[in-house]
């Protein structure tokens, strides 16, 4: 499945312009305007396509506990939403984790999922990052542009 896992990568890479390779620990990692990462790597029965990425730090109090209990609430969320929001107690970090199998995907498929992933991440990040507690939709919509400034 490693192969599958370096073809999807490639089929990803030529959609973006972005060379990306499988490391030693057979992941990749994506770095987008030196602003965003996202891990992508298979899942230990090399089933799925795991997608990660930290959001940013939240700061501690009660903003975190509303920053935390509207994160739960996105996750209880019906389909289509992009991920599921987690936090990182060791650093204080609200991130974002998702997965498709790898048996139904294509370069297409991840494009327009990661594409809505990095949409949400750069949503809660800006939220966060002028102290609102949730986007001000906690309601994913289909994205309307590209990340990458290409339609898939």
């Amino acid at each position: 499945m490693i192969d599958k896992f370096t073809d999807l990568l490639q089929e990803l890479a030529s959609l973006i312009q972005i060379p990306l390779e499988p490391d030693k620990n057979h992941a990749c990692l994506l770095r987008i305007d030196n602003l965003y990462e996202v891990q992508l790597q298979l899942d230990e029965q090399e089933q799925n396509l795991l997608f990660g990425s930290k959001i940013c730090e939240v700061p501690p109090g009660k903003f975190r506990e509303n920053v935390l209990k509207n994160a739960l609430k996105y996750n209880a969320l019906p389909p289509p939403i992009y991920g599921f929001l987690g936090y990182i107690k060791k650093t204080d970090t609200l991130s974002l984790f998702s997965f498709l199998s790898i048996h139904s995907i294509d370069g297409k498929k991840i494009f327009s999922h990661l594409d809505g992933f990095l949409q949400v991440v750069i949503a809660w990040e800006k939220a966060i990052k002028t102290n609102a507690a949730a986007p001000h939709s906690l309601f994913p919509s289909s994205p309307t542009t590209s990340i990458f400034n290409i339609k898939p």
